[in-house]
């Protein structure tokens, strides 16, 4: 079943340490590192992405549907082995995803990225603490919600980013800015090549 994908994020690169020690003095995190391919298009005039990825030795296949920088966008998974989140890469890579008018997230319609993340449920939220393997760091809070539910549920997600002195991303641009980097400084571009497909084995594995 889909559900709206409510999340709110803002970057927390130079904050990351302070943010880490107050979060653990709350809840006890759970890690995880995932490792992803992502592929952005377009379907009927709007943004989607396909993400084919690892999460602490598990596979699964993520759709989701809605403007890139949505805080309500509609997401659908199935988990799927390692091995199959390989195979599911090459396949989407051969569909050949375009960014079109989505091209202002990056200038690469697939990428490979690894990010680290600890994971904590506050007040019931969702909270990912993220960070990639050149140090950029974000905070994502989230909650499965109805469409009834987004504007109020919205409003408890900015009060918790409040309380921990988050300063949330509030326009598309400074989001898509925020990808431009992760982009330019880590992930590279998968095009389901041979050498690319034995490439991204390694990276899951290692």
């Amino acid at each position: 079943m889909s559900h709206i994908e409510l999340e709110l994020r803002g970057e927390c690169t130079e904050t990351f340490d302070d943010l880490k020690r107050t979060l653990d003095a709350l809840a006890k995190p759970r890690r995880e590192v995932r490792t992803m391919v992502m592929f952005f298009g377009e379907v009927s005039g709007g943004g989607v992405d396909v993400r084919c990825r690892v999460t602490n030795g598990k596979g699964e296949v993520v759709v989701k549907v809605g403007d890139y920088h949505a805080h309500d966008r509609r997401e659908l998974s199935v988990d799927v082995s390692v091995d199959q989140v390989v195979q599911f890469a090459r396949l989407f890579a051969l569909i050949g995803f375009t960014t079109q008018g989505g091209a202002h997230v990056n200038k690469k319609s697939s990428k490979v990225g690894t990010r680290e993340s600890w994971e904590y449920h506050i007040d019931g939220i969702d909270v990912s603490l993220v960070r990639g393997m050149s140090g950029l760091a974000y905070i994502e809070f989230e909650r499965r919600v109805t469409e009834q539910q987004v504007e109020e549920e919205k409003t408890r997600l900015e009060a918790l980013s409040a309380k921990l002195n988050v300063d949330l991303w509030t326009t598309g641009e400074q989001f898509y800015a925020f990808c431009n980097r992760l982009t330019t400084d880590e992930d590279w571009e998968f095009t389901g090549s041979e050498e690319d497909v034995a490439r991204l084995a390694k990276q899951i594995a290692s």
